[in-house]
């Protein structure tokens, strides 16, 4: 079955599992990151359940400028380019997200180990209300 073709189950299935692999690790101590891409419905289970462990959650979108995505795709292999989808999608997603604005982190002059402390230290990618 292909993703587009899930009515959901198969993606509460996997957050499901996601949710008691953060479950382990936060019972141990850990720290945890999922780097993955995350629909509302998901980041409202997951925020639910890390409230009532009262676990800190940071919400983070990675944003790049639409240039910068113009060139990714072009450096692809021809059949790997998607041409411009994705400048439609983060246009989209732009205008239907603008309240969520102050979680999107702007990469494109920014290395990994940059990104990574700026979501450690920075208090405005905290979830609160959800």
């Amino acid at each position: 079955m292909a993703p587009w073709e899930d009515d959901g189950y198969y993606m509460d299935l996997f957050w499901d599992n996601i949710i008691s692999l953060i479950n382990n690790f936060i019972d141990r101590g850990i720290t945890v990151v999922i780097e993955y891409v995350i629909f509302e419905e998901q980041l409202k289970k997951i925020a639910t359940f890390l409230k009532e462990k009262q676990v800190a959650l940071k919400y983070c979108v990675l944003m790049a400028e639409e240039k910068n995505l113009k060139d990714r795709d072009d450096s692809r292999k021809e059949i790997e380019r998607v041409g411009n989808l994705s400048i439609q999608a983060r246009s989209e997603f732009l205008a239907k997200n603008k309240e969520k604005e102050k979680h999107f982190l702007y990469t494109d002059d920014l290395d990994v180990p940059k990104i990574a402390n700026i979501i450690k230290t920075s208090n405005r990618f905290l979830i609160e209300n959800l």
